[in-house]
């Protein structure tokens, strides 16, 4: 049985230039920014979506926010049972709905059950997800990730939160601004990397992850510029990237990620890139398989970290988190002591102690 290997994704997935426009009649939940943008697809889908905004500053949604959609939606799925709810934008409104629709199915659940617990249970309202930017993967991952009351970002992770259908459509991605598309796709070539590393062998998500690293890695730059066929490469190695990630978890720069972006409200993309470059030194000596990467993108073994560092600032992404300054500083300590139980520490190639966690991040604080 220990042989027995898994690989979930959603039951169908569409992707390609024009695809979003296939999608029936739902129960919409939407960005601002795609309410402004893509009226003419969504009034198809729903002429009275769901306007989903952030009560927080940055990033992935808080539990007010899943609370309160998730009292929004319990409303509209009673009064349309029949229909599925569709998400439409980025990570955190695609989260969003995920979370809402297990709360707004169970009222009795509360956040701390399924910090403890996980999910367990599946919801019957079909769930299809439209990712809009380049980045998270969440359309067709089991994971879920929410900002807590402490300001900490917790990764949940559960077969029940994998959508029933996923849409990749570039012409969202075109009308990205060029930050956020660098953010979304760092993040997205992280989870490829991060991935591909992963202590859980599995043909099929080292495939994918592989193949995302290089879609992503040669083709960013040019889309951070704004081509458009270059942006559309990037999307499709998200996907790819998303259902890697999925299958094989993560690893120290995401386990970092969440313990730092919500305390700095720093982009969850943009934290990742600019911890990767220092993942891939500390993590190097234990494990063989970046040289497959290097490989794949045409580099030298040895150098993906001066590749990350080049790519990150042709991004506009800087290579220190030494702006965060004294106090990123005072709380090193206790964010390598979290990071050294978190669990995506499970899955890194490197078993490190949290004296070796904070050498890693007073690395990324000197330049």
């Amino acid at each position: 049985m220990n042989d027995i290997r898994f690989f979930h994704t959603p039951r169908s997935i569409y992707f390609g230039r024009g695809c979003a426009e296939k999608i029936g009649a739902g129960i919409a939940v939407v960005s601002p920014s795609v309410n402004a943008r893509f009226g003419k697809i969504l009034v198809k889908i729903d002429k009275t979506p769901v306007i989903f905004k952030r009560l927080g500053a940055c990033g992935e949604p808080c539990e007010d926010d899943v609370l309160i959609l998730s009292g929004i939606l319990r409303k509209r799925v009673s009064d349309a049972s029949s229909l599925p709810v569709v998400a439409i934008g980025g990570g955190s409104v695609i989260d969003a709905v995920k979370l809402a629709l297990q709360f707004s199915a169970t009222p009795q659940l509360v956040f701390e059950k399924i910090y403890n617990e996980g999910i367990t249970r599946e919801y019957q309202t079909r769930l299809i997800a439209v990712e809009t930017t380049a980045g998270t993967g969440t359309g067709v991952t089991a994971v879920a990730v929410v900002t807590k009351k402490d300001n900490i970002k917790s990764g949940i992770a559960s077969p029940h939160l994998i959508p029933d259908e996923a849409y990749y459509d570039p012409d969202f991605i075109d009308a990205l601004p060029a930050d956020v598309f660098a953010s979304s796709g760092m993040d997205a070539l992280t989870h490829a990397v991060e991935s591909y590393v992963s202590t859980i062998e599995n043909i099929p998500a080292d495939t994918m992850a592989l193949k995302a690293a290089e879609l992503i890695g040669k083709n960013i730059s040019s889309g951070y510029r704004g081509e458009c066929s270059a942006r559309e490469l990037v999307h499709y190695g998200n996907m790819l990237a998303g259902m890697a990630f999925s299958n094989v978890r993560l690893g120290i720069s995401h386990a970092l990620a969440h313990l730092i972006g919500g305390r700095f409200s720093i982009p969850h993309g943009r934290i990742n890139a600019i911890l990767l470059p220092y993942v891939v030194e500390f993590n190097s000596k234990n494990t063989a398989k970046y040289n497959d990467i290097t490989k794949i993108l045409k580099i030298r073994a040895g150098t993906l970290r001066g590749y990350l560092e080049k790519l990150n600032r042709s991004l506009g992404i800087e290579n220190s988190l030494s702006p965060l300054g004294d106090e990123l500083k005072k709380m090193i300590p206790q964010i390598a002591r979290d990071c050294a139980k978190a669990p995506l520490m499970a899955t890194n190639p490197r078993k490190a102690s949290s004296e070796e966690i904070e050498e890693l991040l007073l690395e990324t604080v000197k330049q």
